[in-house]
C-alpha cells in the first residue's frame, strides 16, 4: 500500500507561541500546581538564545523569544535555586514542593553557541525504535529544557523512501526486499546496510508519519529545528531493472551487509529522483525545516567513476533547488566526509558534527578546522547502548568554549550519543553548557550536581563524586566508551575486550572507583528510597565488578596457562558467582533491567500482530546484532541488564568454564593457552578431550535465545544484602567462601 498525508500542516499551523508553548511545558514537568508558580514573559525585544530569571510578586517569571530559552531558564532555576534536576530517571512532580523560592537576584544568561545540536542516526536504533509519544513527549521536554535547538529526525523518514521508489518505478515486492527491519534504520538511512531483518506492514508506515507529525508539531512549538535525511543517491541494486543506463554504483559490503548502491549524481536520473524525494517529504512530513543529513560514503562505500566533487555539487545542488536557505549536515566521523566533497559547494551551505571531539588524537579533525566549514563541537557517547560509565567531565567543562574563542569555524556545541539512558551526569553538564559564555568550575558544579541529585550534599557522597570524576568521568585517552564488562563477552581464552571496537584497557585507577562506591555504599541506608540514588549505587556498583570480571578473567587463564587444578576450580566458583551477583545487583533499578527494553519492543509490535517478531528484532540487536555473517558486531550493544546479565551471559560463561573443567577432568590441565585456543578440535594429543566452542557455536547459543521471543523472567529484589555481600566479597577484598 501507498502512504497518504496525514495532514502534518494543520498540526503545524496550530502551534501554540513560545510562551505558551513554555507554560504547557512547565505543567507537563512539574504538575498543575507547580506550573501555577511560574509566569512566561515574551520578550519580542530579547534577541534569542537568551533568558532572564527574577522573583516578581510572589511569581518567577523567565523573559525570553523563544520556547528553547525560557524552559532553559526554567531548568536554570530549578538547578541553581530549587536544587533539583530533572533527568531520564528523575520526575520532578514526585517532589512535594510547598513553595517555590522567589527571593533571588536576578540572573540572565545567553548561549554563546549559534547551535545546540543533539541525538545521533544511532540512537533511533539502539534506544528509540520503539517509543511511542508519550516517550517522545518527555525527551523532547528533556531537550528542550537542556537548551538543544537542532536535532536530528528520522521518525517516518523509512516512508518517505518508500514513497519515493514506488513513484520512480519499482515494484511493491522489489520496495520491501530493499527496506530493512525496524531496529536497523540508523544503518538505512546512512547507507549501510538494506535487505535485513523482519519489515513491518503498510500500516507502520502510516503511524509513524502520524507520530512524526506530532514530534516536529512539538518541537515546533518548543523552537527545536529537525534535520531530515535529504537525498544523496543511495537506491537499491533493484533500480537497474527500470533503469539499466543510469549510472548506478554498487556499494560492496558493510560489517558483511549487503549496502545499498549509489545513483551518481551526474546521472540525469539523479535530479528526477532528488525531485520526488523532497517532494514526498514535504507531503508526508511538511516543509518544516532548511536542515538536511546525508551521509554518502559513510564509513566505506565505493566511488568507482563517481567524481566527489561532482557528486557533493549534486547533493547541494537539488537540496538548494528545494529550499534555497539548504544547509548539508554531516558527520565528521574516522575517515568521513571527504572535504572533496564540498569543492563546489558554498561552504557556508555545509555544517559539520565533528563527532570526535572531546577525544585527543593527532588531527585537525577533532579541534581544528574543516577547510573553513562551519562544524559544531559534537562528541559520540554511550557507545551501542553499552553502560559502562564513562565520560569527560573536564574537557566538556572547557574546551568548547576555548575553541569558540578562538580563530575558527566553529559554531556549536552538541551531543551525539549512540544510545540513552546512560551516565546522566554527562549529560547534566552538557545541558549546563549550553548557556554558558565562561567554562565551569568543576569542583563548585560538582558540589551543586550531587546536592541536586540527594537533595544534599554530604562529605562522603560529595568525595565519591570527586572520585569517580578523577577515575571513570575523567577519561583522557582516545577509546570508544568505557571500560567494557568481560561477563558481557563470549567467552574465550584470549579476551582482549568484549566487542571488536571496544576499550582494551581501564584508563582510570580502579581502586578510585572501589572507594567511591564504598562511600556511597555508606550512605545506603540514609538516602536508600531516592530513585536517583539508587541509580547511582547500582551503577557504580556494577561497574566496579564489571572491572573485578577482568581480573578474576586474567586469573582464570593463568591457572590454565600454569596447569593449577584447584585455583582454576576456586576461581571459576568465584567468576560465575559474580556473574550471579551482578544480576541481583542489576535488579534493584528498572534503568538496568531487559524488561523494560523488551516490553516496549512488546507493544509496538503487538498493533501489528508482530509482537514476536519485534521481540526476536530488539533480542537480536543486544546480542548477534544481525546474523552470522556480520561477526564482527556481536556485542556490540552488550548491555549489564538484568534478564540478560543472568540469563545468556551466565550460560555462556558456565558452558565454558564446564568445558575447560571437563578437560581437566580427563587428565593433567594442557599448559599453554596455544593448546586451548577457540578452533581446537580435541585431536591428535588431545584426543577424548571436550572441544571449546567456536564463535560459530556461541551464535548458535545466542541466535537461539534471542529467537526465543520472550521477555525473560528475572527474581524480585530482595533487599540490599547483595550489595553488602558484593562490597565484602568482590569490591573490598574479602574473597573467602
Amino acid at each position: 500500500m501507498r502512504v497518504n498525508a496525514l495532514g502534518k500542516g494543520k498540526a503545524m499551523e496550530k502551534k501554540r507561541s513560545a510562551s505558551l508553548a513554555a507554560k504547557a511545558a512547565a505543567v507537563r514537568v512539574l504538575g498543575e500546581k507547580g506550573a501555577e508558580h511560574f509566569c512566561f514573559q515574551m520578550e519580542n525585544a530579547m534577541e534569542k538564545d537568551i533568558f532572564t530569571v527574577c522573583g516578581k510578586d510572589g511569581m518567577i517569571q523567565i523573559s525570553a523569544c523563544d520556547g528553547v530559552s525560557f524552559l532553559s531558564g526554567l531548568n536554570w532555576y530549578l538547578r541553581y535555586i530549587c536544587k533539583k534536576q530533572i533527568t531520564w530517571e528523575t520526575v520532578l512532580p514526585a517532589y512535594s514542593w510547598e513553595e517555590f523560592p522567589t527571593d533571588f537576584a536576578p540572573v540572565t544568561m545567553r548561549s554563546p553557541f549559534r547551535y545546540r545540536y543533539f541525538l545521533n542516526y544511532c540512537t533511533y536504533s539502539y534506544t528509540m525504535p520503539f517509543w511511542d509519544w508519550e516517550r517522545w513527549e518527555k525527551e523532547l521536554d528533556l531537550m528542550a529544557l537542556g537548551g538543544v535547538n537542532l536535532a536530528l529526525s528520522l521518525t517516518g523518514q523509512e516512508a518517505v523512501i518508500r514513497e519515493t521508489l514506488l513513484q520512480i518505478g519499482m515494484a511493491e515486492r522489489d520496495v520491501e526486499m530493499y527496506m530493512p527491519g525496524v531496529v536497523y534504520y540508523a544503518w538505512f538511512f546512512m547507507g549501510n546496510l538494506s535487505a535485513f531483518g523482519q519489515r513491518p506492514p503498510g500500516q507502520w508506515y502510516c503511524d509513524r508519519i502520524e507520530l512524526a507529525g506530532k514530534i516536529h508539531a512539538r518541537m515546533a512549538e518548543l523552537g527545536i529545528t529537525p534535520v531530515l535525511p535529504g537525498f544523496y543517491g543511495i537506491v537499491p541494486e533493484a533500480l537497474k531493472k527500470s533503469y539499466p543506463s543510469a549510472r548506478i554504483v554498487e556499494q560492496g559490503n558493510w560489517c558483511g551487509f549487503l549496502r545499498p548502491a549509489c545513483l551518481a549524481g551526474s546521472d540525469p536520473l539523479f535530479g528526477r529522483m532528488a525531485k520526488l524525494y523532497y517532494q514526498n517529504q514535504k507531503n508526508l512530513i511538511g516543509d518544516i525545516t532548511p536542515y538536511f543529513a546525508a551521509e554518502p560514503f559513510h564509513e566505506g562505500g565505493r566511488k568507482d567513476g563517481i567524481s566527489l566533487s561532482g557528486h557533493g555539487a549534486a547533493i547541494m545542488g537539488e537540496m538548494k533547488e528545494y529550499r534555497k536557505d539548504a544547509v548539508w549536515v554531516i558527520q565528521a566521523w574516522n575517515q568521513n566526509p571527504a572535504l572533496e566533497l564540498f569543492e563546489s559547494v558554498d561552504p557556508q551551505s555545509v555544517l559539520i558534527l565533528n563527532l570526535l571531539s572531546g577525544r585527543i588524537q593527532e588531527s585537525h579533525r577533532i579541534t581544528g578546522e574543516f577547510h573553513g566549514i562551519p562544524w559544531i563541537y559534537c562528541p559520540v557517547h554511550s557507545y551501542g547502548g553499552r553502560n559502562s560509565m564513562y565520560g569527560f567531565l573536564r574537557t566538556m567543562a572547557r574546551e568548547p568554549l576555548e575553541i569558540l574563542g578562538g580563530k575558527g569555524s566553529m559554531c556549536g556545541i552538541g551531543l551525539a550519543p549512540e544510545s540513552l539512558e546512560t551516565n546522566p551526569v554527562f549529560y547534566e553538564l552538557f545541558w549546563d553548557m549550553t548557556y554558558r559564555e565562561e567554562p565551569l568550575d568543576l569542583p563548585k558544579w560538582l558540589e551543586g550536581y550531587v546536592q541536586r541529585r540527594y537533595g544534599k550534599a554530604q562529605e562522603k557522597t560529595l568525595t565519591a563524586w570527586r572520585l569517580l570524576e578523577d577515575s571513570v568521568y575523567n577519561s583522557f585517552v582516545p577509546q570508544p566508551g568505557g571500560a567494557e564488562s568481560y561477563l558481557c563477552a563470549r567467552p574465550g581464552m584470549n579476551l582482549s575486550s568484549v566487542s571488536t571496537w571496544g576499550p582494551k584497557q581501564v584508563n582510570y585507577d580502579m581502586d578510585y572507583l572501589k572507594k567511591a562506591g564504598a562511600l556511597l555504599f555508606s550512605q545506603m541506608k540514609e538516602l536508600w528510597e531516592q530513585d536517583s540514588f539508587r541509580y547511582d549505587l547500582v551503577d557504580v556498583t556494577r561497574q566496579c565488578l564489571a572491572n573485578e570480571s577482568r581480573i578474576l578473567y586474567a586469573r582464570l587463564m593463568y591457572c590454565v596457562e600454569q596447569g593449577i587444578k584447584k585455583d582454576f576450580l576456586d576461581v571459576k566458583d568465584m567468576f560465575l558467582k559474580l556473574i550471579r551477583t551482578q544480576e541481583n545487583i542489576l535488579i534493584h533499578h528498572e534503568a538496568f533491567g531487559l524488561k523494560r527494553f523488551l516490553d516496549m519492543a512488546f507493544q509496538c509490535g503487538k498493533k501489528y500482530g508482530l509482537e514476536k517478531e519485534f521481540l526476536v528484532q530488539a533480542k537480536t540487536l543486544l546480542t548477534v546484532w544481525g546474523d552470522e555473517r556480520c561477526g564482527v558486531l556481536h556485542d556490540y550493544s552488550c548491555r549489564e541488564w538484568s534478564g540478560l546479565t543472568g540469563d545468556l551471559y551466565y550460560k555462556r560463561w558456565k558452558l565454558f568454564l564446564e568445558c575447560l573443567e571437563e578437560n581437566r577432568k580427563e587428565g593433567e590441565m594442557v599448559s599453554g593457552i596455544g593448546n586451548l585456543t577457540k578452533d581446537w578440535e580435541g585431536s591428535g594429543e588431545n584426543e577424548g578431550r571436550i572441544r571449546l566452542p567456536s564463535d560459530s557455536d556461541w551464535y548458535q547459543m545466542e541466535k537461539e535465545w534471542a529467537d526465543l521471543a520472550n521477555i525473560p523472567e528475572t527474581d524480585e529484589a530482595d533487599g540490599t544484602e547483595v550489595f553488602e555481600m558484593a562490597y565484602r566479597k568482590f569490591i573490598c577484598g574479602d574473597r573467602s567462601n
